[in-house]
């Protein structure tokens, strides 16, 4: 979240020019902003996709590692294997959550714009 908000606080910082542009010709406020809060749940949402993937492969080959039982020797810890699974409601709640986090973290970006007056964007251009 802190990687996201700061990285739409210096993309709305760099196209200061660009925004001041748009609202100069009439876009409202409202409608630059949508732009920054679609951009980071895009980044959200692609993270998720990337994480997902990245968990379930681990998944594989966390099950694959345990069950060789060179990690829990069952005269240790009295277990034969143990096994990971990946549940779709699990899913389901991180997507949301991750989802959640991802949009608060773009209400600050996205709210500097809502100040930005059109004149002082081109004032040093």
């Amino acid at each position: 979240a802190f990687n996201l908000s700061t990285g739409l606080f210096l993309s709305v910082y760099k196209k200061t020019a660009e925004i001041s542009v748009l609202r100069s010709l009439g876009l409202q406020a409202r409608s630059v902003a949508m732009i920054f809060v679609f951009q980071g749940m895009i980044i959200g949402f692609v993270g998720f996709l990337l994480g997902s993937l990245l968990g379930y492969l681990m998944i594989n080959v966390l099950n694959v590692v345990l069950s060789s039982g060179l990690f829990l020797p069952p005269e240790v810890y009295k277990l034969n294997s143990l096994i990971l699974e990946l549940r779709g409601t699990d899913l389901i709640y991180i997507f949301i959550a991750s989802m959640f986090i991802c949009f608060l973290s773009t209400i600050s970006p996205a709210r500097r714009n809502f100040r930005l007056k059109p004149s002082e964007g081109l004032k040093y251009d």
